[in-house]
Parts: structure tokens; sequence; C-alpha cells
């Protein structure tokens, strides 16, 4: 199994970092009030405060715009699954894994993030590269940094997983345990000890699951 490759758009010689940032910054505002659809370029260049020759000579069209928001925000959330001051110690899979889930799941349901979900989701058949931008920045590297650490945990012996990258995914689908589809179809969202349960179990089950027989 696969991860899809990313890199994060380069922002050209030239132009301004903190014009970029703001620019970025009253796009998300226009895109989380109206959806996709809606959005015009001529609002987010009044909501960035910047003229619209400015803003097309960083953003050649609303679809740039929006993928460039949403592949910043989705690597901005998972790498920090990866670059947390906690160590990724094949040694203590307990805890790591624990954290690893509760990171993961806390991002996954962040209001923002699925209010963003929702607008891909609507534009998916429109709009379909955005969809796999979105597996390659936010599920894709958390199952690529996941599966690497499974396979340090396999050369202690104590644990085996024969496929890591399968595994890593299978690990995240019991953390979220449905909660992730719940909140994107609006229910209410799951109290932080109904997550600590979900995520905890989680990793009891998987381990257990995984452990070599002495």
């Amino acid at each position: 199994m696969e991860n899809p490759s990313y890199s994060l758009p380069v922002l050209r010689p030239g132009l301004s970092k903190a014009k970029y940032d703001q620019i970025l910054r009253g796009a998300r505002q226009v895109f989380l009030e109206s959806g996709y659809g809606s959005a015009s370029m001529d609002r987010i260049a009044r909501e960035a405060g910047v003229s619209k020759g400015t803003l097309y000579n960083y953003f050649a069209n609303k679809e740039t715009l929006f993928a460039t928001m949403i592949q910043g925000d989705c690597y901005d959330a998972t790498n920090g699954s990866h670059s947390h001051d906690w160590q990724l110690d094949p040694q203590q899979p307990l805890g790591v894994l624990t954290e690893f889930g509760m990171h993961m799941v806390e991002e996954l349901l962040n209001r923002e993030h699925i209010t963003f979900i929702r607008i891909v989701l609507a534009e998916a058949v429109n709009f379909p590269e955005l969809g796999k931008m979105v597996e390659a920045t936010g599920p894709g590297m958390a199952v690529s940094v996941l599966s690497d650490y499974l396979g340090q945990v396999n050369q202690l012996g104590q644990y085996h997983f024969p496929v890591c990258p399968l595994a890593a995914e299978q690990f995240m689908q019991l953390c979220e345990a449905g909660s992730y589809r719940r909140t994107l179809l609006a229910w209410d969202a799951p109290t932080r000890e109904q997550l600590t349960l979900q995520v905890h179990s989680a990793v009891r089950l998987f381990l257990q699951g995984h452990r070599v027989e002495s």
C-alpha cells in the first residue's frame, strides 16, 4: 500500500511571505463563511485587504488558492503528529500509540477541519484532485509516520505487524471509532472523556492483536 507523495507549495521569488499569509487568512474566512462555490476572488481580495491585481499575482485562480490553503492546513495538522515533544520510542508502544491516537482524533474533529472537509466533499466531483490532495497531506502522512514507527517496533520482537501501512490504517480507524463520520454528519462532537476511552480501548485491542506469542 503506497502513500501519496506531497510537497508544500513554493512561494515564487520576489513575492512577500507576509502578503501570502495575509491572503490565505482572508481566503480562510471567506471559505468558512460561504463555502467554495459561493466564494469569489473579489470578496477574498476585500477580506484580505489587497487589490485584485495583487491577489492574482499570488494565486492564479480560486482553485489554486483553495487548494493551497487546504494543503497547508492538512500539512500543519498532521505534521504535529511527528514533530511533538514526545519521542516515537519503539520500546514504549503503549504510550506512543496512546498519545499519537489522541492527537490524531483531536485534529480530525477540530471544528474548522470538519468545516473544510465538508467543503471538500461537496466539491469533490468537480474538483477530484482536491480529495487526493487532502488524503496525501492528512491521513496519508499520518499513515506514513505510524507505519515507519510500527516497523521499528517489529524489530524488537514483542509485537508483529505483517503489513505496517495496513496496520497503521487499521489503528487510525480503531481510534476514531465512527466519531469522525458522525461529526461530519453534524452529530454532537464527542467529549474528551469519550475520545480518551475510544483511544485507550483502541490501543489495547491493537497491541493485543499483534503481540507475539511466547
